[in-house]
Formats: structure tokens, C-alpha cells, sequence
């Protein structure tokens, strides 16, 4: 299965493509690329577990850019959420990989890099990532490197960044310990525009060390450092004073590790 886009705003699917290509239009309906108010197709990417999930981004401002099919383009659902609208930016790049359990989509943006480990439609909250390292530049490609989890951005004047995407531990997401392991929930609301509150359990008494990363693996906050008892738990983040993106908020303990994702928008 081939999907390609064109210049004048088609996606197309072409079935059987190594052997007898059945050539199908599935360009999302009502964007009709001969008016002013059209865009062209910047990038597609399929999700490499699901062949008919794709998301599709049409370079343009003030146009309805961002557009996720899980059917192979029979139907669409618009995912621009906070991006939406003349404000928005122009998307020059999407890449939708898996680490473990979890679904990442990364856009490359005129105002920098955005991402999502959640499509919600209308609701859908993308976090700008490297705010620091890579700032508010046009982002013109990425490329993801599957065998140790390494994301290559290339930027326009700001040179190649890259990074590696830690991989999650799955548990169950609740905050009560299971066997001889912790357990860790997700933080709650995620994502969050200040503040969230984060559960996890123990499975005996033992010395905890909750801390929250930066994307560039900094820490910049601990939660928690200190010998605590069997049980449920909970510890509050504040995120006021932090750029909005991506953040890691890890649990060491003597029973294990477990690494999870929370998002700060601003």
C-alpha cells in the first residue's frame, strides 16, 4: 500500500502497488484544492504497525492542515485542535513512529516542533518540543531511527538536532502496585497548563525518587526524594514557571523504574 500527495492538494493510495497498482483518490473531503483557500501536500505519515493510519499535512496558513484517516483514507478526521485557525502555523512535516505501548506524533512547524502522543480530533493538544535547544525555527524534515529510538530534526538556519525517545515501562495506569512492582498513573489533566497531580503506588517501604525531565534530559524538578511506605501516593507538579512542551516525569524505586510522558501548554 503507497500513499503519495500532490502539489495541487491530491492524496492518493495506490493498492497492490509492487505488482498491479489500483490507484484510488482519497484526498479528505471539502478541500478543494483549486481555490484560493487550498493547500498542497507537505508530508504523509503512515503509522508502521497500522497501514491505514496516516496522518497527511497540506502546507498553506489559515487552512485546515492537519488530517488523520485509520481506514485508508474511507474517512478523515480534521486533528489540528490548538493549531486551528489564522494563528495556526504551517506544517512542513509529520512522523508518527511507537516506542513500547506508546504512539508519538511529531509535526515539523514554521514556529518549530510540536507533538502529540494523543489524536483527539478537534481536541487533539500538540506541546512544543525543545523549546530551548531548538526554538520558534522552520522545521524542514525528520527522520526516525527505530533501532535505538533516535529522532533526527533538520532545521532551516539552526543546523540538525537530534534525540533519543526513552521507552516507557507498561504498567497498568493506576496508582496501585502490582507484586513486587510500582505503579505509576498518568498524570492528571495531561496536558496541563500549569499544574497535575501524579499517583503511584508502592509494593513495600523503600526510598522514592520522583523527578521531572526536560526533552533534552535535564532535570527540572524533583518531586519527590525521600523513604516512603507501602501504598498509594501522590505528588503535585507545578509547571508554572516552565516553557510549554513535552516533559518526562520518572519513578525509581528499589522494585523498578517507570518513565511517563505528561504535556505543558501555555
Amino acid at each position: 500500500m503507497l500513499y503519495y500527495g500532490t502539489t495541487d492538494g491530491i492524496v492518493m493510495r495506490a493498492d497492490s502497488a509492487n505488482t498491479s497498482p489500483f490507484v484510488t483518490d482519497i484526498t479528505p473531503p471539502g478541500l478543494n484544492a483549486g481555490t484560493a483557500s487550498g493547500g498542497f501536500v507537505r508530508c504523509l505519515a503512515v503509522d508502521p504497525e497500522n497501514a491505514g493510519h496516516v496522518v497527511v499535512a497540506f502546507g498553506n496558513y489559515n487552512f485546515p492542515s492537519l488530517w488523520e484517516t485509520t481506514n485508508g483514507g474511507a474517512t478523515w478526521t480534521d486533528v489540528e485542535g490548538n493549531l486551528a485557525g489564522a494563528a495556526g502555523p504551517s506544517v512542513r512535516w509529520v512522523t508518527m513512529f511507537r516506542v513500547g505501548s506508546v504512539s508519538y506524533v511529531f509535526l515539523g512547524t514554521s514556529v518549530g516542533v510540536l507533538s502529540t502522543t494523543h489524536l483527539a480530533g478537534n481536541a487533539t493538544v500538540w506541546a512544543q518540543e525543545a523549546a530551548s535547544e531548538i526554538g520558534n525555527v522552520l522545521i524542514a524534515h525528520m527522520d526516525y531511527r527505530a533501532s535505538d529510538r533516535t529522532l533526527a530534526i533538520g532545521t532551516h538556519a539552526r543546523g540538525v538536532f537530534t534525540t533519543q525517545i526513552p521507552m516507557p515501562v507498561a504498567v497498568e495506569d493506576g496508582a496501585g502496585p502490582r507484586g513486587d512492582r510500582p505503579a505509576l498513573a498518568q498524570s492528571r489533566p495531561n496536558p496541563t497548563r500549569r499544574t497535575a497531580t501524579i499517583q503511584y503506588g508502592l509494593p513495600r517501604t523503600q526510598h522514592v525518587s520522583l523527578v521531572v525531565y526536560d526533552v533534552a534530559g535535564r532535570a527540572v524538578a524533583t518531586l519527590v526524594d525521600a523513604t516512603q511506605e507501602r501504598g498509594a501516593h501522590e505528588a503535585r507538579f507545578d509547571g508554572s514557571r516552565l516553557r510549554a512542551g513535552a516533559y518526562y516525569y520518572v519513578l525509581r524505586t528499589a522494585s523498578g523504574t517507570i518513565t511517563k510522558r505528561l504535556a505543558l501548554v501555555k
